[in-house]
């Protein structure tokens, strides 16, 4: 049957190179990784680009992905790219097979649910207005639209992720417009809000990306992640780079630590001045916040080493 657990999928991202078929240099964030009634999903990087990746975990999943795909393909992906790549997580243990994983593509853009904030009300409404039309013309509900499921780009419109759960026939979508529109009304500012500063504030807490296709995260501990072509860096909170692009991932900075992971697939620790505090030696490490250690995976997924938050072995 091709379905997996959360649990597989999480390893075939934390191992592509083993547990994953093709997609060997894939990057996943590990704090995206959540599921839903029928998919595990979380967010990835992979030649050099945004998607999601969603594994199936129940058997109406498949079902629910082969009839998305069908209704994007004859809209000639006017509904979002996603590309369905059979057998691809591998799996053993009690029980050993394979399972298909579904890649989608994320747009250039910030979710609804910051736009919301950092957008005027009557472009916000315009481009509900369009994607209700578009949805209308092509005859598709999406049927799981909410502030966390669009992506509103730099022309002001809105395309839909998490597009596993689209069906033929429009029109049961129409509780989901309503609940997005009352939130507009609550929370988009005013055309005639016009405060350049304000507005350039707001842009240093909000995902951008600008026209290189270059993705800029929100500041953390005086840094902005940011990810190129070339890979992933930091800049200050004035748009200095302080860490050049050239980790294949990290995560955001807490308590002047990030996790970051070299092209080659090791991980380590670095400090906000991009410099190691753990060199990056081992397949996995952990930060944890909670008692300032860091653990220390290799590649079969045991612990091989602990750290104290100076970065000395315990």
């Amino acid at each position: 049957m091709d379905i997996c657990t959360v649990s597989q999928f999480r390893d075939s991202l934390t191992y592509p190179r083993v547990l994953l078929r093709s997609l060997h240099q894939i990057v996943y964030e590990p704090d995206t990784l959540c599921c839903t009634k029928h998919f595990a999903e979380c967010r990835v990087t992979l030649d050099n680009g945004s998607y999601m990746a969603y594994a199936p975990i129940t058997p109406q999943s498949a079902e629910y992905i082969k009839q998305a795909a069908k209704l994007i393909e004859s809209s000639r992906n006017e509904l979002g790219h996603i590309r369905i790549v059979p057998c691809e997580i591998l799996f053993c243990g009690l029980s050993t097979g394979s399972c298909s994983m579904t890649i989608e593509r994320i747009p250039a853009g910030i979710p609804l649910n910051e736009a919301i904030y950092t957008l005027t009300r009557s472009h916000l409404l315009m481009g509900l207005n369009k994607l209700k039309s578009r949805l209308k013309r092509l005859d598709v509900s999406h049927n799981y639209l909410n502030l966390y499921n669009v992506i509103v780009d730099s022309n002001y419109n809105w395309h839909t992720i998490r597009n596993f759960y689209l069906q033929k026939g429009y029109g049961n979508d129409e509780a989901s417009f309503e609940a997005i529109e009352k939130s507009i009304y609550e929370c988009a500012l005013l055309d005639d809000y016009i405060n350049p500063e304000y507005n350039e504030k707001l842009l240093l807490h909000s995902v951008i990306q600008d026209d290189a296709g270059n993705t800029f995260y929100p500041i953390k501990e005086r840094r902005r992640r940011f990810i190129t072509p070339h890979g992933v860096g930091f800049q200050n909170d004035v748009g200095e780079v302080v860490i050049k692009d050239t980790f294949a991932w990290a995560s955001d900075f807490e308590e002047d630590r990030a996790e970051v992971k070299l092209k080659d697939g090791t991980m380590g620790i670095i400090n906000r001045q991009g410099e190691y505090i753990i060199e990056p030696r081992y397949a996995r490490v952990e930060y944890d916040s909670f008692d300032g250690t860091t653990t220390a995976y290799n590649h079969d997924g045991e612990v091989c080493a602990k750290f104290d938050y100076l970065g000395e072995e315990i």
